[in-house]
């Protein structure tokens, strides 16, 4: 990963022919951690026992995606590579030989990889890099800066919503001897999360509001696209419209989604 005034370049993984192989162990592992989380809480409800779950779902997706990587890279190679010669007749390569010749470009690397997934690393020559994806200086420099301002907020937050649970919640988790990680999942947090979630609401909202100051350091963002488009066409109503419209789809679907979290944090009363 190389950081510059040109932007951000890191590694780019793509997905090759093997890779359906592959992600179906994952997936495999992925319904039996969710198997395992599932039986395991309520067996915890009906004896009090618990188990390191998570813990436990984790093994199995990384257990089953390794086995998978390790069964589909077994799988035999193409024994030969079709050729084009200069008089247009088809020959056929070994797949060392036509690598030599460097007669496979990078895209086909993607349909003769024995891996599940190809990661090509960004190579250094002269002033630029070959090889990787590569953000813009710009979408670098909004990204870091949003983080950093929405970041203090959300801490600040989260610190707030862990201060209000009384503490006569935790000495009676400490004197029932649960652990630091069962008092924490068991009696803070859910408790914590009914105080979170409302503001965690508002500043996921100001987030998406904020993005629109991207045109102060000339990144092309929804408003600056719009701007350019009421500059070309003249329609400055028209375009301030769908604006509006546009960032009021993307405050409702915040809203939508926060307001279900929060309704499934609330406590239940009759």
């Amino acid at each position: 990963m190389y950081l510059s005034n040109r932007g951000l370049v890191y590694p780019q993984i793509q997905p090759t022919a093997r890779f359906v192989g592959w992600s179906a162990f994952v997936l495999i592992g992925i319904l039996a951690a969710i198997f395992v989380f599932v039986y395991f809480g309520r067996l915890r409800e009906r004896t009090g026992e618990t188990h390191p779950r998570i813990l436990i779902g984790l093994l199995l997706i990384i257990s089953l995606a390794v086995i998978g990587w390790m069964i589909v890279s077994a799988q035999p190679q193409t024994a030969g590579v079709p050729v084009q010669n200069a008089d247009g007749t088809t020959t056929l390569m070994t797949l060392a030989e036509a690598r030599a010749a460097e007669l496979i470009a990078p895209e086909d690397e993607i349909l003769y990889a024995t891996e599940p997934l190809l990661v090509t690393v960004p190579v250094p020559q002269g002033l630029r890099y070959v090889g990787g994806y590569n953000l813009s200086q710009n979408f670098v420099a909004m990204f870091i800066a949003l983080v950093i301002y929405t970041a203090a907020f959300i801490a600040e937050i989260v610190r707030a919503g862990i201060l209000a649970v009384p503490k006569g919640q935790i000495e009676a988790a400490r004197a029932l001897g649960l652990s630091q990680s069962q008092m924490l999942q068991m009696v803070v947090l859910p408790q914590a999360l009914r105080v979170i979630i409302p503001p965690l609401g508002n500043q996921y909202l100001n987030l998406a509001k904020n993005s629109s100051l991207a045109i102060a350091i000339a990144f092309s963002d929804v408003y600056a696209v719009m701007y350019t488009i009421i500059n070309q066409s003249g329609q400055a109503v028209t375009g301030i419209v769908l604006l509006m419209i546009t960032y009021l789809i993307i405050s409702l679907i915040i809203s939508a989604v926060m307001n279900w979290v929060n309704g499934r944090f609330q406590l239940k009363t009759r």
